[in-house]
């Protein structure tokens, strides 16, 4: 079942975001593989929001029409003209309603409104086939320059 996109709205993340994606994040292992090796767990909302900061990330939280988050996801800036996504994830009960569409598709158009850019790029673990299908439907294509087996890196053009 897909949601209408027009439903969602994306909004800079509030501290009660970060506290629902403390939720969403079983363990360590899965807030590594999420977040990055350095990722210290366990965390609450404000140690969440204090881990993640990196200055130059545009974090943005994706809310429903109840104002409710429904998924997460960062973008930033690579020179010299490339819009790369991270930390992206759709809350546990949402999985599976193409609501990754809309955050990628609102994230790129927030990318957009700040700077130009020919490339949009992200990086999947190899053994996510339901992140690499939807990254696929989206046009994304792997890369021949992995960073690892393990991690693909996908790109397409806006």
């Amino acid at each position: 079942m897909s949601e209408t996109p027009n439903r969602f709205r994306l909004r800079p993340p509030r501290p009660a975001d970060y506290a629902r994606l403390c939720e969403w994040i079983p363990d360590g292992p899965a807030a590594r593989r999420w977040a990055g090796p350095e990722m210290p767990w366990p965390l609450d909302g404000p140690e969440l929001a204090l881990a993640l900061y990196r200055e130059y990330a545009h974090p943005r939280a994706l809310v429903d029409e109840t104002g409710a988050l429904v998924a997460f996801g960062e973008y930033y800036f690579k020179p010299p003209a490339t819009v790369r996504f991270a930390r992206l994830i759709v809350a546990p009960n949402r999985r599976g309603q193409r609501i990754i569409d809309t955050l990628i598709d609102r994230l790129a158009a927030d990318a957009a409104r700040h700077r130009t850019s020919d490339t949009l790029e992200l990086a999947v673990f190899a053994d996510n086939s339901p992140a690499k299908r939807a990254n696929l439907r989206l046009g994304f294509i792997p890369r021949q320059d992995v960073l690892s087996d393990a991690i693909l890196t996908m790109q397409r053009h806006p």
